[in-house]
């Protein structure tokens, strides 16, 4: 039997991770999208409420259930966050998503500009304080810095997914889309930029050389590549409005599945100290690649049932 090192106190802290990080970018881009065309604000003013229901439900469970444990960078630094760190962050963030709720219960979808602009100075304050260890230093920044850019990464990266699926549903709405996937494709590179300034005010001393390390060095180069084909001739050809033939419309969804597995994967692998050898750990990150893009597939085929 393989131990992997994978628990259910790390699984709901990432759960939370993913539900705030993808609430933040659906009110960044919802806001962005207020300005360009009022019916897809509105449309991901309903996503965001759904993506704030699940934060709520995630954090409630995990705060009331669990203590949470330490946390791991994406690049395998062990800055692990004590449990005070952490229970300090779950203090302060109570109080954030006390707000949040409230706010939304009265001004859900009211004044829309406002209401994506509320939500996300909130998540983005909630996403600094996920830890606080009491002060403002070296420290705390890392902390800070390397739970923010999830926001612009992984949240962004669904959110691209999500607006990508539904252009291909909503033909009149797919050039409005398209003309923003360069823009959100900046903010992902950006993202990835504030990640790896966390890590530089990590290094050298919290560096552990572990297959987890190795592993999420690989990955991280692999999102790089990756990113560099999707927002340089993919953005051009789905800006531009091109025929897509059926082989690059497959590209699409490949680096599509590519894209969100990665960031799944390392934001995953960042709350558990994981024992399983590298071939496991890549041979489980091809088995979510494949399931994301057989989960793209599905998705596109509901789409043209439904017409």
């Amino acid at each position: 039997m393989i131990e992997t090192g994978i628990n259910s106190i790390g699984l709901m802290r990432f759960l939370v991770q993913l539900a705030a990080a993808t609430a933040a970018a659906l009110a960044l881009w919802g806001f962005i999208f207020s300005f360009v065309n009022i019916k897809i604000a509105k449309f991901i003013a309903r996503l965001f409420l759904a993506a704030l229901g699940f934060l709520g439900i995630a954090w409630f469970l995990t705060a009331i259930i669990y203590f949470p444990p330490a946390a791991l960078a994406h690049e395998g630094i062990a800055i692990g966050p004590i449990n005070e760190f952490i229970q300090n962050g779950f203090n302060l963030n109570f109080w954030l998503i006390a707000v949040l709720l409230i706010f939304n219960i009265i001004f859900a979808r009211k004044k829309l500009r406002l209401f994506f602009l509320v939500n996300f100075s909130i998540l983005f304050l909630f996403l600094t304080f996920t830890t606080w260890t009491g002060f403002w230093g070296k420290e705390q920044l890392f902390f800070s810095l390397h739970n923010i850019h999830s926001i612009f990464t992984l949240g962004s990266v669904v959110t691209v997914d999500i607006l990508y699926l539904l252009s291909l549903k909503k033909k009149d709405w797919a050039p409005i889309i398209y003309k923003i996937f360069p823009a959100m494709s900046a903010v992902i590179w950006a993202g990835l930029g504030i990640d790896f300034l966390s890590v530089f005010l990590a290094l050298p001393e919290t560096l552990v050389l572990t297959p987890q390390f190795y592993f999420s060095q690989i990955v991280v180069a692999i999102i790089i590549l990756n990113g560099a084909m999707f927002s340089g001739k993919i953005n051009d050809i789905l800006a531009r409005l091109k025929q897509l033939s059926p082989g690059k419309r497959e590209l699409i969804h490949l680096f599509g599945a590519v894209s969100i597995a990665s960031w799944l994967s390392i934001t995953f692998a960042d709350f558990f100290e994981f024992s399983a050898s590298l071939v496991f750990m890549f041979s489980v990150y091809a088995i979510f690649i494949i399931l994301a893009f057989i989960a793209h597939k599905l998705i596109l085929r509901l789409i043209k049932a439904g017409g």
